[in-house]
Order: structure tokens, then sequence, then C-alpha cells
């Protein structure tokens, strides 16, 4: 049951929802709460399962109680918050919903309270038997043979069927008109799955699924605005056809060009295939914005940027590509570095950024928890060890979370690692880490000896031909 604080404050949200109502002036927003049991951090993420991108982080207070007032996009309604692990949410505007989970259990159970509790007690329970049903099958299913995997695919439907019917009666009717069509979109996307993914584990590049199934996949509407709004499951459809065509494309350039781009195919693939204007508005600028704030080249980003400009029209997102644009290009090379102010050193001390310059510096962002990360400590030693007394030093930023300290400091004297070792501020919202776009580690960074960029994503340690070409270059 839901804790009393929670319960006040949740009866509170609902009153004041309800005098708004009153007054014609209801806000659009969706309020979120709870509490979760046996969680040791102070902070949960909440993300949409969507391709234009919602993230919140949401304060966890001691007692494992949280509350937040968010503004979700009326078109989305799928989320799934990570706390110690993913709990897939349903949430809608002018709404509340409560939750009470344990992130100890391995089954953890999830009591609702709100508006939303019907449909997400309802998806909770679809989910558990998506995954009964998958752990009974004994092995992958994409391992099955074509006829085996429809099958089972025909028998999950069945199943999910009967649980909307089971619920319908406590379901709001808009919603079961909708999940009525998600079920389809939920089996049609994973008969779509079953070639690329078959192939990749039986090793069998040749593998073709029959003309029945392709065609059982195919017929259907792909450029449906409407549904691509309203529908995650449909949005993952569109995406899983673009898939399979981007990858039969590229497959087909790279015989014929081995360093076909694999990203500008996929963009080519959406602007080819997708006929609704509006859809391939979306996924185009999801896709341009996503890559030229990633790790890629300057000439690639550039790419990509000129080919999205020559097929958007939508004024709106062409502006907030072009802003992205613009703050990839602070990190082009010759840029002055993104600094960062009093981080803690291992040795105690903080140590800033504009303590280090007159000398190279070779940033690596990780994280004790990183598995690649780790794999990089062996190259990563003997690189220092080489360029020892060279004009370069090593930096090592760790991204784990302060309350991870010790254990940071625990691997650094138990590995030995050399360098300068330091942890960011804010673990990915640390304003450094934002500002080099780093969504994932490990990451490396070279400055030259004034603090200006001269790559923002060097070669890592175990590529030891391409790091030391580039130092050779810098006659380093």
């Amino acid at each position: 049951m839901v804790p009393t604080r929670c319960s006040i404050i949740l009866g509170i949200v609902v009153l004041f929802f309800s005098c708004q109502s009153e007054k014609n002036s209801t806000p659009p927003y969706t309020v979120i709460s709870g509490t979760i049991h046996d969680f040791d951090d102070n902070e949960i993420t909440l993300r949409s399962d969507t391709y234009t991108a919602f993230r919140k982080i949401i304060k966890v207070d001691q007692n494992g109680y949280f509350l937040d007032t968010l503004s979700v996009p009326k078109w989305n309604r799928s989320y799934t918050l990570y706390a110690s692990k993913p709990i897939k949410l349903y949430l809608r505007p002018y709404e509340t919903l409560a939750i009470t989970v344990n992130a100890a259990q391995t089954e953890n159970e999830i009591t609702y309270h709100g508006k939303s509790q019907s449909i997400n007690h309802y998806l909770f329970e679809k989910n558990k038997i998506k995954t009964a049903f998958y752990e009974r099958l004994g092995k992958n299913v994409y391992l099955f043979d074509e006829s085996t995997y429809i099958q089972h695919q025909n028998l999950l439907k069945k199943k999910w069927r009967h649980h909307l019917q089971e619920n319908e009666q406590n379901l709001p009717s808009e919603f079961v008109m909708q999940e009525h069509k998600d079920i389809d979109y939920q089996i049609r996307t994973n008969l779509g799955r079953y070639q690329p993914n078959h192939r990749r584990l039986t090793k069998n590049p040749d593998f073709e699924i029959s003309e029945k199934l392709n065609r059982q996949f195919l017929d259907f509407d792909f450029d449906n605005p409407e549904q691509f709004d309203k529908s995650y499951y449909y949005q993952e459809l569109v995406m899983t056809r673009l898939r399979n065509s981007a990858l039969e494309s590229l497959n087909s350039k790279k015989i014929v060009t081995p360093n076909t781009d694999a990203t500008l195919n996929w963009l080519q693939t959406i602007a080819s295939q997708t006929q609704n204007q509006a859809i391939k508005e979306i996924l185009l600028a999801h896709s341009t914005k996503y890559h030229v704030l990633s790790d890629k080249t300057q000439e690639q980003k550039i790419t990509y940027y000129d080919f999205y400009l020559r097929i958007a029209k939508d004024k709106s997102l062409i502006q907030d590509i072009t802003f992205s644009f613009e703050k990839a290009k602070k990190l082009w090379p010759g840029s002055d570095s993104p600094t960062f102010f009093n981080y803690v050193n291992h040795d105690g001390t903080k140590t800033s950024l504009s303590d280090l310059k007159g000398t190279y510096l070779y940033i690596d962002i990780w994280a004790t928890w990183c598995g690649p990360c780790k794999y990089e400590i062996p190259y990563y030693k003997a690189l220092e060890k080489q360029y020892r007394g060279k004009k370069i030093a090593f930096v090592s930023i760790s991204i784990d979370r302060p309350k991870d300290s010790l254990k940071w400091r625990r691997m650094i004297d138990d590995k030995a690692l050399p360098g300068i070792h330091l942890l960011a501020d804010k673990v990915y919202q640390s304003d450094f880490i934002k500002a080099y776009h780093i969504d994932g580690v490990p990451r490396y960074i070279l400055l030259d000896p004034q603090g200006k960029i001269v790559t923002h994503n060097a070669p890592r340690p175990s590529h030891i031909e391409a790091i030391n070409a580039l130092f050779d270059r810098l006659k380093i």
C-alpha cells in the first residue's frame, strides 16, 4: 500500500486538478509520485519510449519517496522508469499516478494509485504474460524455424487478446480501442524482426523468410501519422521496416563501396521509404540530431546536416536541428574545450581543467561499472608508460556517482591506474560531460597545451596504431 505521505499528497494533487477543472483551466501536467523500497540511490530517470526523446531525472529522498510534475506530450504515453531495474509506465496528461515498488525484488510487484492505475496494472500483467511465455520456450525465440516462430507469435497474440478481454470492463474505452491495435502492431513487429535476428543467431546471412511471411509483414499502412503520434508500438513497427530496408540497402552498397557510411544510408532510407512527410520529418530530425551530437567526425556531421536540410520542410524542426548542429560545431578541432572546476582528485585535492594547461591532455571518460572501460585498462596503462615523460598528461574522469567514490578509489589503487584521476561532480549531468554530448563510456578526448580541442573522439588505448599515428603527427 502507498505510504500515508504519498496518499495525502496524491489526494491534494487530485483535489487541485478537480478544482481547476471546475474553473475550466486544467493545467497540462502529469503528476507522478511513489515510494521505492530498498533503494540506495537519490535519483531515478524517466524516459519516453518514443523516437522524439523525453528524459527527466527525478530526485528520491532518503526514504525512497519521490514526487514530480511533468509536462508530457499528449501523443506519447509509454514511458520507462529506471530505478535499479526498468519499470514500464503509462502516463497521460492531466492525470496522476502513484506507485510503490521494491527495487530489491527480482519479480517486483508494483502497486498503482491514480486515474491511470487500471491501465498500468493491465500493462504490468501483460508484460508478465510475455516474460513467462518466452521463458517456457527454453531458447531464444529467433532460433526456431519460421513455421514454429509464427505459431508462437500467434499463441502470444491469443494470450494477450484474452487478457485484454478479461480486463476490458475496468479500462477506458479509448485505451481498449488502441490496445487492440497495439497488440497487432507488436506481433507484426515481431514478425518483421525474425529474418535479421535469425540470420544473426544462426550465422547464416543468406537466410530468407518465405514470401508469405514477407507479405504478412509488409502488407500494412506504414504511413499513418495519427497512429504514429498515438502509439509507441506503431512507431516500433515503422522503425522495424526501415531498419530491415536500411540493412538490406547497406549490405548491397558495401559490395560496391565497402566504406559506405551506415548512418548516411539510414537517413537515405528514411527519406526514400517514408511517404508521409510528417513521419519522415520526425524520424529524420531525431536521427540527425542524435548523430550530429554523437562522436562522429566533423566531416560526417556536416554530411548528415546537409542531407537533412535538403529534405526537411518543418521550420520548427529545422531550427532545432540547426541549434544542435551549432552546438556540435563548438567541438570542432581548434575550438576551446568546455571546462570543469574543482573536480575531486584521487589524492584528496580539487582540480580544474585550467590547472592542467601547458601540455597535451589525453582525457579518459570512464566508470568503474563500465565493462568496455575496464577492458581498456591494460592498454591505457601501457600507453601511459610508453609516453611517460613526454609532453602529454593522462587524465581519467570517472562518472561514478559520489556515493560510489570509495569504490572508485579502491579500483584506482587495486589496479595501480596511472595518471591523474578525477571524479565528475554530477555523473552524466556534469556540465563538462554534457558539453561533450557524452551519453556512453568510454570516451577519449585529446586537448592541446592551450586547452583547445584536437579531437573530441580520440582513438581508444587499444587502437594502438591509430593513437600512435595521431601522437606522432602532433610530435608528442
